[in-house]
């Protein structure tokens, strides 16, 4: 939509989240009044969505309508912080933190009461990174072997992307996704253990006429090359 999110750092550990339409002049300040400081992450032209600090090491999910008066607070209650990383016009996308310490994957639509958790059952960790505002993906671990993840909706959900990828990538993680001609195409990443090196990865639905979830991905994998 012709918009540009981030922060401006004012002085140290003194952040204040954003937008630009093109130019330096164009920066529009999102920080709220009170906030330690803030980040945005996405927009959809219209909305920002990241994470606002209430307080030094307290993040709190957040969602602005272009002006930092609009900010709306989307930290679910019984979590210690939380952020948006994925924004659509009716979704939000990110992670909150358990009192414990570990992350669940989840997305919000609009306010704090929606949150919805995404974490499956069997791993210790999630997170997710963007959303057609129906699919949404991340990555789920163990705290050791990190895997790209897709759900459409819930944790029940749960699509393990790392699966179609050969046996010799130990990490992943998708980081956006997008319909085209009604296949999804979803973009990441992942660690290649025979030559050390981080890789590209597209990740395409593979079609089945008359389904809705995706019961077949296959992985492109770009291999970065040694000059």
């Amino acid at each position: 939509g012709g918009q540009q999110v981030g922060f401006s750092r004012l002085a140290p550990e003194v952040e204040h989240a954003g937008f630009w339409t093109g130019s330096a002049s164009s920066w529009t300040d999102l920080h709220p009044s009170g906030a330690f400081r803030s980040t945005a992450y996405a927009t959809t032209g219209t909305q920002q969505a990241g994470y606002v600090d209430v307080k030094p090491g307290v993040t709190h999910a957040a969602l602005w309508s272009g002006t930092a008066q609009s900010w709306i607070d989307l930290h679910p209650q019984g979590y210690s912080n939380s952020d948006v990383f994925g924004i659509t016009p009716s979704q939000q996308v990110g992670r909150a933190r358990l009192p414990d310490g570990s992350m669940r994957a989840g997305y919000w639509s609009g306010s704090a009461t929606s949150w919805v958790s995404l974490h499956p059952d069997g791993w210790s960790e999630s997170g997710a990174t963007a959303t057609t505002g129906v699919y949404q993906v991340g990555a789920v671990s163990t705290g050791f072997d990190g895997r790209a993840s897709l759900w459409s909706g819930s944790a029940s959900s749960w699509v393990d992307l790392d699966a179609v990828l050969p046996s010799y990538f130990t990490l992943s993680s998708a980081l956006s996704i997008t319909e085209v001609d009604g296949r999804l195409v979803i973009g990441g990443w992942a660690l290649n253990s025979l030559t050390g090196q981080t890789e590209a990865v597209v990740w395409l639905q593979i079609p089945s006429p008359g389904t809705i979830v995706p019961i077949g991905l296959l992985a492109l994998i770009a291999t970065r090359r040694r000059r």
